[in-house]
């Protein structure tokens, strides 16, 4: 009898479970039906959003970051543009601003009204093609509390004073892989993470779509390919509007299409594949290599090395810099080229600087990371020996 009411009790117990599942599960449905953001994830349809990082008297004073990102959900591909915000914005009602001064001088009244007027010239510099599905503003103090446990991403953000727009832009693409890899490896801490800071950080980005998007970078292999929007560097910095609209035409809005070559990157510092699923390189195109590594001989052999797979390397010098890690700037955007040369070299982070005047299609700067070993490396060791 006993045992009966045991059973009995247990029976209801695991239907009022069900009963509360479903009821979660139905008002889940439901609350992701009424939003566009998550029906876009769910759809398999581009997702195009705004960034914006700004600095504070107390973090970064003056210093300010701005995005726009196009996830295409068919190739995993996170398109990243990443803008000059020292570039001068041309307007026939105000007097000629760059993006960090106007959004300075209007966030000393009101911040979220700098914002909106900086995505607003943000957008007029990519000819209003861009249309946001949402955005995402925040302060870097709040930016580096969301990432306080996470060791390498922490280095990565307090980098400032960049030598040239090379290296900020280097900086930058870190931390959009860093943050990939964050949320691929520990999703519900990311969901947590945001979910505290969700009140600091100006967005209207819901909690369904949140979670969403968070949760399907979980379970895909995500890409990131970064561009820095063409500009012209003279006294001032100011927008490159030929290179600007091929680039949009060319580059970013192309379509990437599947193929049956095998179209993956090795990216030696993170330790893990790019299935991008791009269209097949092209080896053409006179590649530059620069020896930024401080090692002897280093552009010298990876210009043989690239040779040696059909890459049209014609010449090789010395940088006046050094570079922690290897640089390939693709002017032609030739995303997969690039990928290609990355894998053989096995380092190289990406950034495509689109520029259809210059001669070269790739300029390699080969960092410290790059590690390459010849006949002649063999013959010095054995003579120390």
């Amino acid at each position: 009898m006993r045992l009966n009411k045991i059973r009995k009790s247990l029976l209801w117990i695991n239907i009022a479970l069900a009963a509360l599942f479903a009821a979660v599960v139905f008002s889940y449905a439901r609350m992701c039906l009424n939003d566009d953001i998550s029906k876009k994830i769910f759809e398999r349809k581009p997702l195009k959003f705004s960034i914006l990082i700004y600095g504070t008297e107390k973090l970064y004073p003056e210093r300010l970051e701005a995005f726009l990102v196009s996830y295409e959900r068919k190739t995993n591909l996170l398109k990243v543009i990443s803008i000059n915000t020292d570039m001068v914005v041309f307007d026939k009602k105000m007097i000629a601003k760059s993006l960090k001064r106007s959004f300075f001088e209007t966030a000393k009244k009101d911040v979220n009204l700098a914002a909106a007027n900086c995505y607003t010239s943000m957008f007029g510099l990519v000819d209003n093609t861009f249309k946001s599905d949402f955005y995402l503003c925040v302060d870097y103090e709040t930016f580096f509390k969301m990432f306080a446990s996470d060791n390498e991403m922490k280095p990565l953000i307090m980098k400032s004073n960049f030598a040239n727009r090379d290296l900020e832009c280097l900086n930058q693409l870190e931390i959009f892989e860093r943050a990939v890899k964050s949320l691929n490896n520990d999703a519900w801490s990311n969901i947590t993470r945001f979910r505290k800071y969700s009140a600091l950080v100006n967005s209207n980005l819901s909690k369904a779509a949140r979670f969403n998007f968070i949760m399907h970078f979980r379970f895909n292999n995500n890409t990131v390919m970064f561009a820095d929007l063409p500009a012209k560097y003279s006294k001032r910095v100011e927008p490159d509007k030929l290179n600007i609209s091929k680039f949009l035409s060319f580059v970013y809005y192309r379509e990437y299409k599947n193929d049956s070559a095998k179209n993956a990157a090795i990216n030696s510092q993170e330790g893990h594949h790019y299935d991008t699923k791009l269209n097949p390189y092209n080896a053409s195109g006179s590649i530059e290599i620069k020896n930024a590594s401080g090692k002897p001989r280093m552009a010298e052999k990876a210009a043989w090395l690239l040779r040696d797979k059909k890459f049209d390397v014609l010449e090789w010098s010395n940088s006046n810099l050094i570079y922690e890690k290897t640089l390939i700037k693709d002017y032609k955007g030739d995303f997969a080229k690039a990928l290609k040369m990355s894998e053989i070299l096995r380092a190289g982070k990406i950034i495509i600087s689109y520029n259809s005047q210059t001669f070269y299609s790739t300029c390699v700067f080969a960092g410290q990371d790059c590690e390459i070993y010849d006949k002649y490396d063999k013959k010095t060791v054995a003579a120390k020996v």
